[in-house]
């Protein structure tokens, strides 16, 4: 992004950092499209899929997930 951003802080406009800046454009990136629903730009074949099973059951014994997520193919398509 090209160009001066500031915020009001009281009664001035304070020159943004790029720091800052980026924070906001996340939040709102995210506000529109949850980061959990984000397309990956690896393929689905470079999953373990032991790995994942491991982890999605870590996930179930913790009470995090549910045992509806360990079928990849109805999970790999589903949006919620």
């Amino acid at each position: 992004m090209q160009g001066i951003y500031r915020t009001r802080v009281a009664d001035e406009d304070v020159v943004m950092s790029d720091d800052e800046l980026r924070q906001i454009v996340l939040y709102e990136q995210a506000r529109k499209v949850p980061w959990d629903q984000w397309e990956s730009d690896r393929p689905i074949s470079d999953v373990d899929e032991d790995e994942l099973r491991a982890f999605v059951e870590r996930g179930n014994v913790c009470g995090r997930t549910s045992p509806e997520t360990t079928d990849r193919r109805s999970r790999a398509t589903c949006s919620s």
